[in-house]
């Protein structure tokens, strides 16, 4: 397949995705599956940096009890569906305390510019049909992305991710399938970012 595969540093996910969320100008972002937040907070932290101003974040999982110390340390509220997210410059991020399902169906199609899908990663169906409920809510020029995407066929991660270059090849147009360069695996060894453009 010809993927487009960007020549760079290696960079932690969230740098990859600051700088595709600033260099393509979105402005009404969602993460699926936030989990413990690491991505979610240090995004948040760079577009800050940066003095982003974006619209609204949807920040969308169903909480765990081993993931409950950063829903408490950024959440406020009472309402278990809807919270607003405290952080400087960013008041208009919103957590959805919903599955993947249900968080798609409570936005309006061709409303969002970016999109990291990142909540069952770990087999076929689940991350294809993730892909499949998001992908009309991206507007147009819009951009949507995950990770895991690994072209090293030797390589033997803590689980498979074979199926996701599957999906995306299935989905997705190969020669419009961006790939970044990520420095981020207990290996240490690289992985990709993949990203598509709504064109």
């Amino acid at each position: 397949m010809n993927y487009k595969t960007i020549t760079e540093e290696p960079k932690d996910r969230w740098k990859v995705i600051t700088h595709l969320i600033m260099q393509h100008g979105c402005k009404n972002i969602a993460e699926v599956g936030v989990s413990r937040g690491d991505n979610a907070r240090n995004t948040i932290n760079l577009l800050n940096g940066h003095s982003y101003k974006i619209n609204n974040f949807y920040l969308i999982d169903i909480p765990q009890k081993d993931k409950m110390a950063f829903y408490n340390e950024v959440y406020s509220g009472q309402n278990a569906d809807k919270y607003k997210f405290e952080s400087k410059g960013l008041e208009s991020c919103t957590y959805l305390n919903i599955g993947s399902e249900k968080a798609s169906q409570k936005l309006v199609d061709k409303s969002l510019d970016f999109i990291f899908i990142d909540a069952d990663t770990s087999s076929y169906e689940p991350f294809k049909n993730d892909i499949i409920k998001w992908l009309p809510k991206l507007s147009n020029n819009g951009i949507m992305a995950g990770r895991y995407f690994d072209l090293r066929p030797k390589r033997k991660p803590v689980c498979s991710t074979a199926h996701i270059k599957t999906v995306v090849d299935e989905i997705f147009t190969p020669q419009k399938v961006n790939l970044s360069v990520l420095n981020e695996m207990n290996s240490g060894k690289r992985d990709y970012i993949w990203w598509y453009k709504n064109e």
